[in-house]
């Protein structure tokens, strides 16, 4: 716009994209438009990219004038994530900031302030800097959690992590509050238990004091030499006490999957499924747009996201350890992960992600994996195929399967066109390795 070009995906005006389903008409109706935010229609009016807080500057770079105005600007560029709350929906980024807007027409209605209230008291010389774009509701309720950052001032070297019930577009309740003396958390998604959250804060810091003089968010990430650790902060009327626990590792995080606990006694642990990286993904080429035009930069390599799975022990003699493992297929990068709704919070076996390098190689090979965590890595035997038909391949394959993760064995049929399963019968014995196998038809 205006001769200035975005240079990180994460800049562009938000634009809406609308897809209603008429079952009546059988139709799929279509809309798209830009969101109608300050910041685009600051910009608009002056025919150039206007004022506010980027992740990366422009090229050409917009005047100091311009950039000197980064925290008081609209900085509504709300194009992450919508929330129906109360009635009312809500668009969301990881700023304080959040938008109302009507469903049917999209039109922006402006920025939601919350009220103030005894039940959600404000600190003395804290202010609120960063949000998450990722409300989860509490297991078992309808109420999502919702979190803020604020930074004290004037000094902005310490942080307090806010906790929060939103009950309504503008009404909150604080839940629980997390003094963080050693850095300023950025935290896009977080986990949801019963009785707690689970916090993951990252090896790095949001310095927003040079924000004051323009500098944009990919330069106020200070990273640190330190592993990732995961906070378990109680909620009001949980019953729990805090704790921490070192990941064994530098973790960086964008979407939680889902978190759980599981086991008794001893045995109790904490489940937390989310898609990291070991480098920041907020300094990588999958955000960076000349990076993503140019093939051999974008299949160099970058962030490299996968999902993992992190156990947490919390009792027993092996309390405070934590056990990481690879969910998502190897060399293949995965996020934005979805699950069934109605098991999060709880044991769930079925996620859904985004797939790139799907082919092991090209960053730009994509796909929609499905990735079932309770049946494990299949080990199969030598298939054995069976004709039925004229056509050559046209028939059906006999193999059996070992689940690496329960140790047990089926046999299955597959149809040989397809690979789908038409038949799958366990078997009461363990088959870990097999040579080769023959088809005798009766009498044979």
């Amino acid at each position: 716009m205006g001769g200035r070009d975005f240079t990180c995906a994460l800049d562009a005006f938000g634009k809406w994209h609308k897809f209603e389903l008429d079952s009546d008409r059988g139709a799929i109706c279509f809309t798209a438009e830009f969101m109608q935010t300050g910041f685009f229609n600051e910009s608009t009016k002056a025919g150039t990219v206007g004022a506010g807080m980027l992740f990366s500057e422009t090229v050409p770079p917009r005047p100091l004038a311009v950039r000197l105005r980064a925290m008081t600007a609209p900085n509504d560029n709300a194009f992450v994530n919508t929330i129906s709350v109360g009635g009312q929906h809500v668009a969301l980024t990881d700023s304080p900031d959040r938008l109302a807007f009507s469903l049917s027409s999209l039109a922006v209605r402006g920025k939601l302030r919350f009220d103030s209230s005894a039940r959600y008291p404000r600190r003395a010389l804290y202010l609120e800097t960063l949000g998450s774009a990722h409300p989860v509701p509490r297991p078992g309720s309808q109420t999502p959690l919702g979190l803020s950052i604020a930074v004290r001032t004037p000094f902005m070297d310490q942080s307090e992590v806010s906790v929060y019930a939103w009950s309504g577009p503008t009404t909150r309740e604080l839940l629980a509050r997390l003094p963080v003396k050693d850095r300023v958390p950025y935290l896009h998604s977080f986990g949801v238990l019963r009785r707690a959250v689970l916090l993951p804060l990252q090896p790095l810091s949001v310095d927003m004091r040079p924000a004051l003089f323009g500098t944009p968010l990919q330069g106020l990430m200070r990273e640190l030499s330190v592993n990732t650790t995961f906070v378990v902060l109680p909620l009001a009327g949980g019953g729990t006490t805090l704790r921490t626990f070192n990941a064994g590792g530098r973790y960086f995080f964008t979407h939680v999957i889902n978190t759980y606990e599981e086991g008794e006694g001893d045995a109790a642990t904490l489940v937390f499924d989310a898609c990291v990286s070991h480098l920041n993904p907020f300094h990588s080429t999958a955000i960076a747009i000349a990076a993503q035009r140019n093939k051999t930069r974008r299949d160099a390599g970058g962030a490299m996201m996968h999902a993992r799975r992190f156990v947490i022990r919390i009792a027993g003699p092996r309390r405070g350890e934590v056990v990481s493992s690879l969910l998502s297929r190897a060399g293949r990068e995965a996020d934005f992960p979805q699950i069934d709704s109605r098991y999060r919070g709880r044991k769930h076996c079925i996620y859904w992600a985004v797939l790139w390098r799907a082919d092991g190689v090209a960053y730009g090979a994509m796909a929609i994996d499905r990735t079932d965590v309770c049946r494990g890595e299949p080990f199969p035997s030598e298939p054995t195929f069976l004709a039925s038909g004229e056509e050559e391949g046209q028939g059906a394959l006999l193999v059996t399967v070992l689940n690496g993760t329960s140790g047990r064995s089926s046999f299955l049929t597959l149809d040989a066109t397809t690979m789908q399963p038409t038949l799958e019968v366990p078997l009461p014995v363990r088959i870990p390795f097999t040579t080769h196998g023959q088809w005798y038809p009766p009498g044979g």
